[in-house]
């Protein structure tokens, strides 16, 4: 069981690093898009960090677009997600 959490920690932080690079990205003007995992869309801190990262690289969120999972949590962030100037896509599950 501590394997399993702790894997699914190093996704949640391997997808925060990613979020860190993309909002860098978008602060040169450069569109990005980027996959959550299903563990780091279920992160309640996820909103907050991705709003602190684009604000600390003076990036503009449209420029960012999140590929989430059309779960009912995936729907959920892709609003929250838009609602601060996000793009986001929803994929359909396999």
């Amino acid at each position: 069981m501590q394997v399993a959490s702790r894997y699914d920690e190093l996704i949640v932080e391997l997808d925060r690093i990613v979020i860190d690079r993309a909002a860098r990205r978008a602060a040169y003007g450069q569109p990005v898009k980027v996959g959550l995992a299903e563990e780091t869309v279920a992160d309640p801190g996820l909103l907050e960090h991705t709003v602190r990262a684009v604000r600390r690289y003076h990036a503009s969120p449209w420029l960012i677009t999140f590929q989430v999972a059309a779960t009912r949590q995936g729907r959920r962030l892709a609003d929250r997600l838009g609602a601060c100037g996000f793009r986001t896509i929803l994929s359909e599950q396999e």
